[in-house]
């Protein structure tokens, strides 16, 4: 079916990921449309307030227009997440191992 379980305040509540979603099955057909569908609400929709209330709170703090005039979205992405090129050699070459823990560990 077309709906997902979700927690609220303990209790479980199956939600529709479109309208109609509980009398959908799931078929070979329909399945990537069902996981564009799950991956939307995972990510977007199921935090939506959350990240309503950070944008918000990050807009007190900084003001959005310089931002936006001295950056674009790549530079801000980068500022803010840092570089997407992740070095693992160096990774393992600067990291502290310990508990146990060598670097040939898996």
């Amino acid at each position: 079916m077309f709906t997902v379980d979700v927690e609220q305040f303990g209790e479980k509540i199956e939600m529709e990921l479109k309208e109609g979603g509980k009398d959908v099955a799931v078929t070979k057909e329909n399945r990537k449309e069902f996981v564009q569908l799950f991956v939307d609400f995972e990510f977007r929709k199921q935090c939506e307030t959350q990240l309503a209330s950070l944008k918000k709170g990050f807009e007190r703090m900084v003001d959005i227009d310089m931002i936006r005039s001295l950056l674009d979205s790549a530079e801000l992405e980068e500022a803010v997440c840092g570089d997407r090129k992740l070095n693992f050699a160096e990774l393992r070459d600067t990291a502290i191992y310990a508990n146990g823990f060598t670097p040939t560990c898996t």
